[in-house]
């Protein structure tokens, strides 16, 4: 349901956004995949209590039935032990690809949306929290060289998991909340999103390659390497 798409976005946004998030073998090493593996250690370590992230942008999510904005704020991930599974990459091409798992998985915060789907409007705000067992999400960057510095070209996310449990407070259906909002979410919105995951990996892989390449905007590979190499030692 809704609180999916929101975790989604959560996950996604602080667990595998800046382009930094990569683990190499399982060797650390001294190399580029020993110290990616000891980013994305010292990152997914913080889940395993509780970790709040920073306020994520809005997310837009469209295709010709549902048009919605979601902006989510005080978002935390907790009684999360993800194992990472790999990461590939090559040089050369200049892409990675990525899998992690965990078991079971806990998210909360606040949100609000607005827009229309499914020719209903949809708005509200208020708390959500979601748990969710045997998650799976992995993902492909495309990197490429342009304007004097490396930059993320494509970004394509997405996810399964075994079974699901949420809360959603003031979630509005053409007005009504409630047993309106929720059987919306069961009968219409859920069956959409579990049908096009893709569409909703795409919006939030479009939203995290804008954070990403802020982030490393004009810079070379080796000054990105570096940037890691800080991350790894000081996060």
């Amino acid at each position: 349901m809704l609180a999916r798409a929101l975790y989604l976005f959560v996950l996604v946004f602080g667990a595998c956004s800046p382009t930094l998030s990569f683990q190499g073998s399982s060797d650390h090493g001294s190399g580029i995949d020993g110290t990616l593996h000891r980013a994305v250690e010292r990152l997914t370590g913080k889940f395993k209590t509780s970790y709040t992230f920073p306020d994520t942008p809005t997310l837009a999510i469209q295709d010709p039935d549902v048009n919605l904005k979601l902006k989510l704020k005080n978002s935390t991930v907790s009684n999360t032990n993800f194992t990472i599974n790999y990461v590939r990459s090559n040089l050369l091409y200049m892409w990675a690809k990525y899998l992690v798992r965990a078991p079971s998985s806990h998210v909360s915060g606040t949100y609000k949306i607005y827009g229309r789907a499914f020719n209903k409007k949809i708005s509200g705000s208020g708390n959500f929290t979601s748990s969710l067992t045997n998650l799976e999400h992995e993902g492909f960057i495309q990197m490429e060289i342009a304007n004097g510095g490396m930059q993320i070209a494509f970004m394509q996310l997405d996810y399964n998991l075994e079974s699901f449990q949420h809360n959603i407070t003031g979630l509005t259906v053409d007005g009504l909340g409630g047993q309106k909002a929720e059987e919306f979410l069961r009968t219409e919105l859920w069956p959409w999103l579990e049908a096009n995951k893709a569409t909703v990996g795409r919006s939030v892989g479009e939203l995290v390659k804008g954070v990403g390449n802020n982030v490393i905007e004009g810079k070379t590979l080796a000054e990105i390497v570096s940037m890691i190499k800080f991350f790894a030692r000081r996060f």
